[in-house]
């Protein structure tokens, strides 16, 4: 029990593991524990132009693992369930994809095998038809006289309701330009 004792303790200060977002597929290459996503993407890779979705599927999940939620991994991993046929894995990939508010060419052959999902029309009419509108309706206010000018902030005087934008003009030159509230 004494030996026992210390690595029981061990095992339970230990940090858990971190679950993976995505379900591990067979590994077809040898992998140092030091291996980059930057490794994985050559990987991926080249898996993609052997046609091998399992291996492309795994090194893009470790991306994924690495990088985190980036749009073309989403994607990336929507294609590679897609190709495998797990056609449910591959929408909630495209849903995450959908509800970062991008577009997707619903066209694209690439989905083909997606369009006799029954979640399909609804998805790529989000994705296609819903993000390309507006996010908010604006106007234009006034237009600066300098076309040079490279704003970097902005200010609002709370007394008049005048606005004033600093920055750089074209040759590096700091500029304020005012203009009166609307």
């Amino acid at each position: 029990m004494r030996l026992l004792a210390p690595l029981l303790l061990a095992a339970l200060l230990a940090p858990a593991p971190r679950a993976a977002a995505h379900p591990a597929g067979p590994v077809h290459a040898p992998f140092r524990a030091d291996t980059t996503w930057r490794e994985h993407a050559a990987a991926a890779d080249a898996a993609r132009r052997a046609g091998d979705w399992t291996a492309y599927r795994h090194h893009v999940g470790r991306m994924y693992d690495e990088v985190g939620n980036h749009p073309s991994l989403v994607l990336a991993l929507a294609r590679a369930e897609t190709r495998l046929g797990r056609a449910p894995r591959a929408m909630e990939w495209l849903g995450r994809y959908a509800a970062m508010g991008l577009l997707l060419d619903p066209a694209d052959t690439a989905w083909a095998a997606l369009r006799a999902h029954p979640g399909w029309p609804a998805l790529a009419r989000r994705a296609a038809v819903d993000n390309a509108a507006p996010v908010t309706a604006s106007a234009t206010h006034f237009a600066l006289p300098d076309s040079a000018f490279m704003p970097e902030g902005i200010a609002r005087d709370p007394a008049d309701g005048a606005l004033y934008l600093s920055g750089l003009r074209g040759d590096a030159q700091p500029r304020l330009w005012g203009c009166s509230p609307w």
